[in-house]
């Protein structure tokens, strides 16, 4: 569906999908935009996954705090954890 044709075209690709996946980093910013997304998730009636990335291991208390930010938007978070080179 091009741009023209779609109201909002993030919705119509989740309404597409059979699940979203969500990339994420640990900053405030990303972290509040996800009601945005959550909403949209809600609308389109597909399960969404937050996939947070850029966190060092050993983390764990920024990841929990963010973990349990997504948390209160009804989304599960799942974290990945890069090798710095």
């Amino acid at each position: 569906m091009t741009a023209a044709k779609s109201e909002n075209p993030a919705l119509e690709a989740a309404k597409t999908a059979d699940i979203v996946l969500i990339p994420c980093r640990r900053s405030f910013f990303e972290v509040d935009a996800m009601s945005w997304t959550a909403n949209l998730l809600k609308i389109s009636g597909k399960p969404g996954y937050v996939v947070l990335n850029a966190l060092k291991p050993g983390s764990t208390k920024i990841q929990g705090d963010v973990v349990k930010a997504i948390e209160a938007y009804d989304l599960t978070a799942g974290v990945t954890h890069e090798r710095c080179r």
